[in-house]
Order: structure tokens, then C-alpha cells, then sequence
């Protein structure tokens, strides 16, 4: 009974070290197994980019005149005619037809002061102390004459400003409407790209670039020619009539 008591504390220390080290090499062979499936594959982020021209364009002004509140009928017929005239000279310069949209005639009213501007019950201004009339019409111009838009944007302010026209200028938008194809065609090229540079690392470690496994779309954006800016959502530059378009793609390749 003594011997048996003695030996008891050697027999379950020996099991406990013999089940410690069958699950050490238990452990260790997972982990090997493991670190050789990470090894059979490799992941690789490849890009491509292509400068465009702008195909279409969008451009507005809006004309505008002052006047008292009993002017108001010959000030909007004055509006009127010098919208004709920017018209007109557009047409002369090719932007015609369905290329240019008129929007409705706003009228606001302005207060001589304006701490006496207040609103009525249906949402109308009034001045207190009396104001004039600001009556304007926008004209918005969208046309595949990209190229030569913008020249035509500066010809037509500084003729309706020789003309007494008021008018307010915006910017330029650019666009480019074959994005659809062009991102077929940079996927691909990312794609190409990224089996390269697998390839590379492949070839620096020993082993060979197997089959694609996965392939992911990341950032598909538009910037300006000369932009470095890169963002994780993607952008759309309308500021510039040259485009960089960049598209990004994720993949996995397997090694053997």
C-alpha cells in the first residue's frame, strides 16, 4: 500500500509530461502545416492608369438685373433681352440648340437695410424700410465642345460685360463619358500588373507564380493629369479638362 502511494506521484507526473509532449508535437505540426498553406500563396496589389480628354462639358452663367419695385415690368423685359443677346452670341460660337437650357426667371427682393428683412406667413421677404428687385435667368450650357468651352465661357462674359450685362460666371465641369469601357480595360491592365510583380517576389523567394486564386477590385478613380492624390472611396475630378483615371486591384496568386 506504501509502495503504491510513493509511486502514484511519478506515474501521473510522467503521463502529464508524456500528454505535454504529445500535444506539443501536435501543436507544432498544425502550426507547420499552417505556415506551409500561408506559403502556398502570395498577395498582391497591382494598378494601372491612363490619361484621357474630357468628352463633355458643363458650364452656366446667370444674368441678372437691379430694379425699384415699379420697374419691375419693363426691368424683366430688359432681362429678357439681354438673355437673347448671350443667347445669340453662344449660337455664334457653335453652342446652340438643345446644348444650352434656360432656367425660370427668379425674382428676390432686397433691403435698402438689411436688419429690416423679415418673412410673411407664406414665406415672401419683406423690407421694412423698402428695397429693389434682383430679377435673374441661368442659362446652363452642356456640350461636347470640351475642348473649347472653356475659351468660350471667358468670350461670352466679356461680351455681355461690354454689352452693360451683369452677369456671374461659374467654373467649368469636365467629364468624361467612356468610363464604363475604360474600367474593363484598367482592371485587366491591373490585374497584368499584379502577376507581375508576383512573379518578381516569386522568383526572389525560389519558388514559381502559380494560378490567380482572387481577384478583388479596390480604388477606381479620376483626377487631374498631375494629381498624386489618392483616396480609399475613390474620386471624381471635374476641374480639368486632362484626366488621370487609376484602377486598383487586389489579388492572390498561389506558389509552388
Amino acid at each position: 500500500m506504501f509502495s503504491y502511494l510513493k509511486s502514484t506521484p511519478v506515474v501521473a507526473a510522467t503521463i502529464i509530461g508524456s500528454a505535454a509532449l504529445l500535444l506539443a508535437v501536435i501543436l507544432g505540426f498544425n502550426g507547420l502545416q499552417s505556415l506551409r498553406s500561408l506559403d502556398k500563396t502570395i498577395s498582391v496589389t497591382g494598378s494601372a492608369d491612363k490619361i484621357v480628354e474630357s468628352d463633355s462639358a458643363k458650364w452656366s452663367l446667370t444674368i441678372s438685373r437691379s430694379v425699384q419695385s415699379d420697374e419691375l415690368k419693363q426691368g424683366n423685359a430688359t432681362l429678357q433681352t439681354d438673355v437673347k443677346k448671350v443667347i445669340d452670341f453662344l449660337a455664334t460660337k457653335g453652342v446652340t440648340g438643345k446644348s444650352v437650357e434656360r432656367a425660370p426667371t427668379e425674382t428676390q427682393i432686397v433691403c435698402f437695410n438689411a436688419t429690416d428683412a423679415n418673412y410673411d406667413r407664406f414665406g415672401n421677404r419683406i423690407c421694412a424700410s423698402g428695397g429693389s428687385y434682383s430679377l435673374s435667368s441661368r442659362i446652363v450650357v452642356n456640350t461636347e465642345m470640351a475642348k473649347e468651352i472653356a475659351d468660350v465661357s471667358q468670350q461670352t462674359t466679356e461680351y455681355a460685360l461690354s454689352q452693360g450685362i451683369t452677369v456671374v460666371n461659374s467654373n467649368v465641369e469636365y467629364f468624361y463619358n467612356k468610363l464604363s469601357d475604360l474600367r474593363v480595360e484598367l482592371l485587366g491592365a491591373a490585374t497584368e500588373n499584379a502577376k507581375l510583380r508576383a512573379e518578381q517576389i516569386a522568383k526572389s523567394t525560389g519558388k514559381k507564380l502559380g494560378s490567380l486564386q482572387s481577384a478583388s477590385m479596390g480604388v477606381f478613380q479620376v483626377t487631374s493629369r498631375q494629381s498624386v492624390d489618392f483616396s480609399d472611396y475613390g474620386s471624381y475630378d471635374t476641374s480639368t479638362f486632362e484626366k488621370k483615371v487609376t484602377a486598383i486591384v487586389r489579388t492572390a496568386f498561389s506558389l509552388r
